[in-house]
């Protein structure tokens, strides 16, 4: 019998290995799945001050573990810290002009691939995909529809 939950970690690695061959940019540095995630919330949340809690949140992930991606995206001129102008205990985590310059290529490499996993599959299937991988999530946080 088939493991569900062996599925679905299965489909992830090969959808994380497919994303980082296709997200190069052009200096060859490699922008993970999670920092494409991080990008995309900044671009899309930019009329809005951001700090690193914000994006702690929104990966549901920890401080350190955050900590060390956003070194890395800032280390490859993604992201830049910058002194908070009422809180200088806080840094404001900003896209860099290089990070701006790359969205629509990403956002173009993001759409390819979200095209390629849906291809020959019918609108009827992926509404049922959509569906029973809903279910799924309730059930894991233990919900009832």
């Amino acid at each position: 019998m088939k493991s569900i939950g062996f599925e679905i970690k299965e489909i992830n690695d090969l959808l994380i290995k497919k994303i980082s061959k296709d997200a190069q940019l052009e200096n060859r540095c490699i922008i993970t799945p999670t920092q494409v995630k991080i990008v995309s919330y900044l671009e899309c949340n930019k009329k809005n001050t951001t700090y690193q809690k914000d994006i702690e949140v929104y990966l549901k992930s920890k401080k350190s573990t955050v900590s060390g991606i956003l070194d890395t995206m800032e280390k490859n001129n993604l992201i830049k810290r910058v002194n908070d102008p009422k809180d200088l205990r806080l840094k404001q985590i900003v896209l860099t002009e290089y990070a701006k310059d790359k969205i629509n290529n990403i956002k173009l490499k993001l759409e390819k691939i979200n095209n390629d996993l849906g291809k020959n599959i019918s609108k009827e299937d992926l509404e049922v995909f959509f569906k029973v991988t809903n279910q799924i999530k309730n059930n894991i946080n233990n919900k009832e529809d």
